[in-house]
């Protein structure tokens, strides 16, 4: 065996060895979001027996190692789906509820297995495996791309409705999630066109190898980074996430809204709770005595906006009254987005730009130029 198959091959086994230790991690954690973490443990857990067993089907010890690694790993290509499905899914709830019709996901899985290991029993000819080894990477495709598209929309609700929810995202950080998505985006594709191509036994393992490289990486960050999951998120569900039949049996009748709008904007004006950098849409509908659900529907019906963009609208204005104040020349900008109710420059200068197209600083600058007097 040349010398680059067996350095590749010996990574290979590096990087199971690093995914059984992943998967054990993961699963003994006490701290974050705990089904998730033992959904993942499962992923790379079943990951890393699918790249053991591809290794040692390269080394071509005995015959059977192959047929067998063909074998396990077709049936198994069928549970990454349903557990990436699920991890997303524990990750954007505030508690994931599996009952026994979640079991339908593993019945593609349990078919091939069948197929393979009882069937073939009775049927021990050749090609009825070539052509179930020809067939299934198609169906492993469409089934994967299926609960990616499923998860992606799930993310993209839940990003929808956080912003339904908080005033500030700053402590609810998405990145990790986009990044899983984007890395199986690109996983299973490279999976499947090494399946279909199988040229090359050092390319074809040099492109395991890289997979494998993105799949610990979201051991390693999942481990890491835990902690975005938690806290905040998970203490006030986002509203709109229990709202997607989208108040179609609301109380709120035409009247009830527009006397429920003026007690809001009056309560905006007189008591300014965008000022509450913590602020949301569950404490700012307890003060108001509304329901989270009233409240969700008034603003995104009547306002035609979510709650981080009510709030930050109202935050925006305090800032403009800040920045055009005499009394307010010696505070900096970033001083004036902390007294406006933002969490960081950053989020300030973002929502600021977006509203008005110029950032804090140009505006302040056209004041002082307007007035020269104020400076």
């Amino acid at each position: 065996m040349p010398n680059v198959a067996l350095t590749i091959i010996i990574l290979l086994f590096i990087g199971a060895a690093q995914g059984f230790l992943l998967s054990f991690t993961l699963v003994t954690l006490k701290r974050g979001n705990r089904t998730a973490n033992r959904i993942l443990s499962v992923l790379l857990f079943f990951f890393s027996c699918l790249i053991a067993m591809h290794a040692f089907g390269q080394l071509q010890i005995q015959a059977h190692h192959k047929d067998g690694e063909e074998k396990y790993s077709h049936t198994i290509f069928f549970i990454f789906g349903p557990l990436i499905y699920y991890y997303v899914k524990s990750l954007t709830s505030r508690r994931l509820d599996l009952h026994l019709r979640d079991i339908l996901h593993l019945v593609p899985f349990l078919i091939f297995v069948l197929l393979y290991y009882f069937l073939g029993l009775f049927s021990p000819r050749l090609d009825y495996f070539i052509i179930l080894n020809m067939l299934l990477p198609w169906l492993m495709m469409v089934q994967m791309t299926a609960y990616l598209i499923s998860a992606q929309r799930v993310l993209r609700q839940y990003s929808d409705a956080i912003r339904n929810s908080f005033s500030s995202l700053e402590k609810i950080n998405l990145n990790w999630l986009r990044f899983l998505m984007m890395c199986q985006f690109i996983i299973w594709p490279v999976a499947f066109f090494v399946e279909m191509v199988k040229t090359d036994p050092v390319q074809v393992n040099t492109m395991w190898l890289c997979i494998s490289v993105f799949i610990y990486a979201i051991g390693y960050f999942g481990i890491r980074q835990p902690e975005i999951f938690t806290g905040q998120m998970q203490n006030d569900e986002p509203a709109s996430q229990l709202e997607k039949k989208k108040y179609e049996k609301s109380s709120l009748t035409p009247e009830k809204s527009r006397q429920y709008l003026q007690r809001l904007q009056e309560y905006m004006q007189l008591e300014k709770p965008h000022l509450d950098r913590t602020i949301t849409l569950q404490t700012l509908a307890e003060k108001l005595a509304f329901t989270t659900h009233e409240l969700s529907q008034l603003i995104n019906e009547q306002l035609n906006k979510n709650f981080f963009e009510f709030i930050n609208m109202y935050r925006i204005d305090e800032a403009k009254a800040k920045i055009k104040d005499e009394q307010f020349n010696h505070l900096t900008i970033a001083a004036i987005g902390y007294e406006s109710g933002f969490n960081s420059v950053s989020a300030f200068n973002a929502a600021f730009k977006k509203n008005t197209g110029i950032t804090p600083s140009q505006y302040r600058q056209n004041q002082l130029s307007t007035n020269p007097s104020s400076s």
